[in-house]
């Protein structure tokens, strides 16, 4: 809570404004009311908050402030004209509620459902009656369309060696479709996949060879895996990554 005089000075905040902000009275009281200003708002918005509250309205709103150590928090915000018996207004006072993580959580909810869209219209348009190849080649270029993924692969663990099914992204640019890869790498993508989805931090290991060294040198920075199954068990798995620690920070996976 903080409240103003009608000139905006503020004249009191409580101890929960400064667990919130990190001001404590002596660097607010006395202050007009931009000390929380984060510069997410326009004039315009002010001004209209100011016109309601001036007009002895009560104003309630979503307000984006900064807090004193610069981090910048989304508080659900509700300010009261208090009026004299005359029915001048003598003060406003200002309650603000943190719903800064409630937003994050509910931003990450609709990017999810977002994604799931995209993912399940993206599966819509694979013909399941082409070959295994056909078929994976359609599901790497669909896998670009998700938000902060850059390159896509399948690769197929059957009977024999593990080979490259189909690649599109930035790791085209060093794998090719038919190719074999590296038994000890095959080994390790069968074993994995049995306990299935799974994410990564990139690491070429030594018993990959040419084969980790030629995906590192794309900057591949994040890897996520989902097995293929087959009657008999994993018959593959289809992957797709992040290039640079940007995009893998971003990089929301959802594998069913």
């Amino acid at each position: 809570i903080i409240i103003y005089n009608p000139d905006l000075t503020a004249v009191y905040i409580n101890p929960s404004f400064t667990r919130l902000y990190g001001y404590v009275a002596d660097q607010v009281i006395g202050q007009r009311g931009g000390v929380l200003a984060s510069g997410h708002h326009d004039g315009a918005f002010w001004s209209e908050v100011l016109a309601t509250v001036s007009a002895g309205r009560v104003w309630t709103g979503t307000i984006v402030n900064r807090r004193r150590d610069g981090v910048l928090v989304e508080v659900e915000s509700v300010i009261s004209p208090v009026h004299d018996a005359a029915g001048q207004i003598t003060s406003y006072v200002q309650a603000d509620r943190d719903v800064t993580r409630e937003r994050a959580l509910e931003d990450a909810l609709e990017r999810d459902a977002r994604e799931r869209e995209t993912i399940e219209a993206a599966l819509a348009r694979i013909d399941p009656e082409g070959t295994p190849e056909a078929i994976a080649a359609a599901a790497c270029a669909e896998i670009l369309h998700v938000a902060e993924v850059d390159s896509a692969w399948a690769i197929g663990l059957g009977a024999g060696p593990g080979r490259i099914l189909a690649e599109a992204g930035l790791v085209a640019r060093v794998l090719r479709a038919g190719t074999s890869i590296p038994d000890a790498r095959a080994a390790y993508l069968r074993e994995r996949a049995a306990r299935g989805p799974w994410a990564e931090a990139w690491r070429p290991r030594p018993e990959d060879g040419t084969y980790g060294e030629m995906i590192s040198a794309t900057g591949l920075h994040t890897a996520v895996y989902a097995p293929l199954k087959g009657a008999h068990g994993v018959i593959g798995v289809i992957g797709f990554g992040a290039h640079g620690p940007a995009n893998a920070d971003l990089i929301v996976v959802r594998l069913p």
